[in-house]
């Protein structure tokens, strides 16, 4: 991870960040892919003062080369957005969420070589740029946290 990009996204509210902003980009080597639908922002929250549970699941789309919500996605959720934020104004103390994004890699023809290197950035605002979030991952690290230690083929279907 990048420790100044690490640190630039910690200043982001992701309650007030506006999810048309929000874009992934994954420079991979040869062979590697990202899954169709394989790039996902999640979001979570409870709230401990009404035992509520929310979350929400987006699959981002590519455009270009970068991976971004839909217009509806962002639109649905800035309203989850809004229902945590109220949550947060009654019960602020109560309150605790996370928002992620997962990319699920597979391969097509050439198999990357273990040295071969990933690279990973986000972006959280319209107008803000790219910021490295992984750079120069080894593929074999990568590996080491895949099931099975390989990435399927980009032809099977997505888990799930």
């Amino acid at each position: 991870m990048n420790p100044l990009t690490v640190a630039q996204l910690a200043q982001v509210s992701p309650l007030e960040a506006d999810p048309a902003g929000f874009a992934a980009q994954a420079d991979l080597p040869e062979g590697l892919h990202i899954r169709d639908g394989g790039a996902v922002l999640q979001i979570t929250a409870t709230n401990g003062a009404t035992g509520e549970d929310l979350q929400g699941a987006f699959t981002l789309r590519q455009q270009g080369q970068i991976h971004v919500l839909s217009d509806m996605d962002a639109t649905a959720l800035r309203a989850l957005q809004a229902t945590i934020r109220a949550w947060k104004t009654a019960n602020p103390d109560d309150v605790h969420g996370s928002l992620t994004i997962t990319i699920e890699g597979c391969t097509s023809g050439r198999l990357p070589a273990p040295e071969d290197t990933i690279n990973v950035a986000l972006r959280v605002a319209p107008d803000a740029p790219l910021r490295p979030v992984l750079r120069n991952l080894p593929v074999s690290e990568l590996l080491a946290e895949t099931p099975g230690n390989t990435f399927p083929p980009c032809n099977t279907p997505a888990p799930g």
